[in-house]
């Protein structure tokens, strides 16, 4: 900021503070993200490993029944499943 006296500059004034609290608050952040993030990383392996289990259950059904069908086998038959 320009000190103006008399329609002319004699000094200029800075003002400044120190970004220490930045940096400790950047410092705290990344320590609970690196906290946080495996946890979190985790429970979502595991939820998308259980809807995988429960999506494809159904399917898994039908292969144990097709591989126990054979040509000696033919009456064995796929019972009605009520998916939903």
């Amino acid at each position: 900021m320009p000190v103006i006296e008399s329609k002319r500059v004699v000094n200029l004034v800075w003002v400044g503070m120190s970004l220490e609290n930045m940096y400790k608050t950047r410092k705290h952040f990344l320590m609970i993200m690196s906290s946080v993030l495996p946890v979190g990383l985790l429970f979502a392996e595991g939820g998308g490993w259980l809807l995988a289990r429960c999506a494809l259950k159904p399917v898994d059904y039908i292969t144990r029944t097709a591989q126990q069908i054979s040509a000696t086998r033919i009456e064995a038959r796929q019972p009605m499943m009520n998916i939903g």
